[in-house]
């Protein structure tokens, strides 16, 4: 250990190289480097508040191994030019503490990466330069180093806790509302939905996961595109045994009435395809919970009994429970209009598969088989019709596909990624 300290200054005119837990301390002095940089293997290299610190153009700096360089100074850590600062691994670091310090890159490049991190009080700055930031290595690192786990195996857990929260919602919505998820396929859509989703609809028990090539613009597609629906609602309290069928056509001729003017002005956008249709929110006798039933006209005495078979058997169907021939509750009377713009065509994209395209290889990590080589396809290089088996990627401009081992990947008639689990 070298503490410079009391105004001193410290010059290295040669390279320095800092190793195996050696530290170099300079509290209160500048710091002058003239040569290449290396902090490495648990070394550190501090620097205090006051004093300048400077360094040569031209020079390489590599942070590795669990090293630190620590700024406290208000000018942050800047490069003359021409400066290469690597830091990579797991623990190793560059910071600047002072709430003012800056990392300033000019002329130069600054790389962090597998694990490494750099820190900066002030603001990253760029001129003439480039940062390259492994800003998903810096943030494992912060899951991986105190359990001792690679990044790898880090980054897999937290897909699969990631994946297991979005498997409790799907259940909730399905299982929870009586629909079985294997009786489904999966349409997966976000920027991210190509990375899981396999293991999510494996988690589920679906066998198919459908991805179009626009997954990352589905929600943005949807609402140009889909139907335009809005709601009106009333209150009104009737029971199959006591029905007041003036008051349930009343409710819904106010609801009819009310989406009609909204029918109008989508009318006058061009939109003429519209319809409405009428729920009403029901249960048994004096329970909690409500069941959303899509009717008809409730005038006659047969109209009555079929609503009510409907309810009994999605109550069945919902709560796996029902009671036929029990006295059913009516709350709220609702109406839906649904209008319809024009849809673009369902159609294949135009062009083909690039002649010769071939895959490039990385790697990549499973959790259940850990790293492996396979092969990444660009988004389009594949003909319509192929089948190939994981573990592979295809790398669309918005999404990235992730196809796991023991799935196998369909290129459909359209263009779109289908992914059969297994």
């Amino acid at each position: 250990t070298i503490t410079v300290d009391h105004g001193a200054a410290y010059t290295q005119n040669t390279s320095l190289s800092l190793n195996a837990n050696q530290k170099l301390l300079v509290p209160n002095g500048s710091l002058t480097l003239s040569g290449n940089v290396i902090v490495n293997n648990g070394a550190i290299l501090n620097k205090g508040v006051s004093g300048p610190f400077a360094w040569a153009p031209n020079r390489a700096m590599t942070i590795s191994g669990g090293g630190q360089f620590n700024l406290d100074t208000v000018g942050g850590f800047a490069t003359p030019g021409n400066n290469t600062v690597t830091v990579t691994g797991p623990n190793s670091l560059l910071n600047v503490s002072d709430s003012l310090g800056d990392i300033n890159v000019t002329g130069s490049a600054l790389n962090v990466t597998a694990g490494g991190r750099a820190a900066a009080g002030g603001s990253f700055r760029i001129e003439d330069g480039t940062i390259l930031v492994d800003g998903a290595g810096s943030a494992l690192a912060t899951i991986a180093d105190p359990l001792g786990a690679d990044l790898q195996p880090a980054a897999a857990a937290v897909m699969t806790i990631a994946g297991e929260h979005m498997v409790a919602a799907i259940k909730e919505l399905t299982i929870g509302q009586g629909i079985d998820p294997r009786e489904a396929g999966l349409v997966a859509g976000g920027g991210a939905a190509g990375l899981g989703a396999a293991e999510i609809a494996r988690a589920l028990g679906c066998a198919k996961v459908l991805l179009p090539r626009t997954a990352g613009a589905l929600s943005a597609f949807g609402g140009q595109h889909s139907d335009i629906a809005l709601e009106a609602g009333r209150s009104v309290v009737t029971a199959t045994d006591r029905w007041d069928a003036g008051a349930v056509d009343a409710a819904f001729a106010a609801i009819e009435e009310e989406l009609a003017v909204h029918g109008d002005g989508l009318r006058a956008r061009g939109i003429a395809d519209q319809r409405i249709d009428r729920f009403v929110e029901a249960r048994y006798a004096h329970q909690v919970w409500s069941l959303e039933i899509p009717v008809g006209p409730l005038a006659s005495a047969a109209q009555i009994g079929a609503f009510a078979e409907a309810f009994h058997a999605m109550h069945q169907r919902v709560f796996a429970v029902s009671e036929p021939g029990q006295r059913v509750e009516v709350l709220h009377a609702k109406g839906r209009l649904t209008a319809v713009p024009a849809k673009p065509p369902v159609a294949p994209p135009v062009g083909g598969a690039a002649d010769g395209a071939q895959p490039r290889t990385r790697q990549a990590y499973f959790a259940a088989s850990g790293a492996v080589e396979l092969s990444v396809y660009a988004g389009g290089s594949l003909p319509r019709g192929a089948r190939l088996p994981g573990p592979l990627l295809v790398a669309e401009p918005t999404t990235t596909i992730v196809v796991p081992p023991n799935s196998t990947l369909v290129v459909t008639d359209l263009g779109n990624y289908l992914i059969e689990v297994t």
